[in-house]
């Protein structure tokens, strides 16, 4: 079954919210949560992608990537530096 785009947007947002995450901040907080909680930057990019995705562990293909503004992949790669 194929999924619009924007379908899946709404997905991926309503995913965040129920995980408490509704601004930058919490955003932010969500992902020094996930840095601190593993040993392996393999690891923290599956926690991305699980916190962002709704049902992460039944897809079998993900086309594409998730698209942040400029500030939040900066913070996000610095995060991986770090």
């Amino acid at each position: 079954m194929a999924i619009t785009a924007k379908s899946f947007d709404s997905q991926c947002e309503q995913h965040l919210i129920q995980q408490g995450i509704t601004s930058k901040e919490a955003l932010q907080h969500k992902l020094q949560q996930v840095f601190e909680q593993v040993e392996h930057q393999e690891r923290a990019l599956i926690a991305l992608y699980r916190m962002l995705i709704p049902d992460w562990d039944r897809l079998e293909r993900l086309e594409g990537f998730p698209v942040l503004g400029q500030e939040m992949w900066q913070y996000i790669c610095q995060l991986f530096i770090d």
